[in-house]
């Protein structure tokens, strides 16, 4: 998901439960993640970790929601960098709605985690105008960059670490396939008789599960009802599933439902961006979904 999309709303008129399983049951799997040991990075409260730009200390936010890494023209001043004067423009599709979004891009950034995991990439130095969506001291790393190093995200209900399988590959600024995409995989009503799918993106700079207008409208269709659920159970296989307590609703035509880290830390969730996967741990059971750059 691009830029200015954490922040949801309530809504009222809701319903009870919304019950999904996903397209492709997930697989149960009887041994855990193989995590590599080398290069662990411990994570902050907001999904966030500590480096160096420019020679300056800032925070970095792990996102997977997005395609692209950027910054705000404030914090870019603050850390003296040089950022010229050509702009583009681009469309953007934002949790408020479609917007076209002025940018410039500074096309060989060296980012320095902390640990000495050093990142070379092409960063975009978004405008003023949506600064108040973000906070304006984080740089926004994207999902290909967390491809790029094959990382690993270990959550637990209190925290989580990043594990980088190939730090040397995040010095070489390459092109990946899918680079506009962000890891999303498909689910549909748990009933019988109800066939339309959904996108679930999985989007590790929001919180919470997000249901959007498409997707309501979707549901409005199937169902001749315009409800909003207040909680949301995802079947993940064998009837375990994984359970919210709260939904969100984004003002959104182009995406589904959005999920953030609340259900990635309740389920002991592994994230691993090399072979796009994710593991969630439901009573007791390991169940393994492959994820897709849509």
């Amino acid at each position: 998901m691009n830029p200015a999309h954490k922040k949801g709303e309530a809504s009222g008129n809701k319903m009870e439960t919304l019950n999904l399983k996903t397209t492709e049951l997930g697989t149960e799997v009887t041994e855990e993640s193989n995590i590599p040991q080398s290069s662990q990075l411990e994570v902050r409260e907001g999904n966030r970790v500590w480096g160096l730009m420019n020679g300056k200390q800032c925070s970095f936010v792990l996102d997977s929601g997005t395609s692209k890494t950027f910054m705000f023209a404030s914090l870019a001043k603050k850390l003296a960098l040089d950022i010229g004067q050509k702009t583009d423009k681009e469309i953007y599709h934002l949790w408020i709605g479609n917007q076209k979004v002025e940018f410039i891009t500074l096309k060989n950034v060296l980012i320095t985690l902390e640990g000495g995991v050093n990142i070379r990439t092409p960063v975009r130095v978004l405008s003023e105008a949506l600064e108040r969506c973000y906070n304006l001291d984080d740089v926004v790393l994207d999902v290909h960059l967390l491809r790029r190093g094959a990382m690993i995200q270990a959550f637990w209900k209190s925290g989580s670490s990043l594990y980088i399988g190939e730090p040397t590959h995040l010095l070489q600024n390459s092109i990946i396939k899918d680079q506009d995409g962000v890891p999303s995989f498909w689910v549909q009503r748990a009933n019988a008789g109800f066939t339309r799918e959904m996108s679930v993106i999985l989007d590790t700079g929001a919180e919470n599960l997000y249901l959007s207008r498409h997707a309501l409208n979707v549901l409005t269709d199937e169902r001749n009802e315009s409800k909003m659920p207040q909680r949301i159970s995802i079947d993940m296989g064998d009837n375990h599933c994984l359970e919210t307590e709260k939904v969100e609703f984004i003002e959104q035509e182009v995406v589904d439902l959005v999920m953030g880290v609340h259900l990635l830390h309740k389920y002991n969730a592994v994230v691993d961006y090399g072979n796009q996967t994710v593991t969630f741990i439901i009573r007791g059971k390991r169940f393994k979904i492959k994820f897709y750059f849509e």
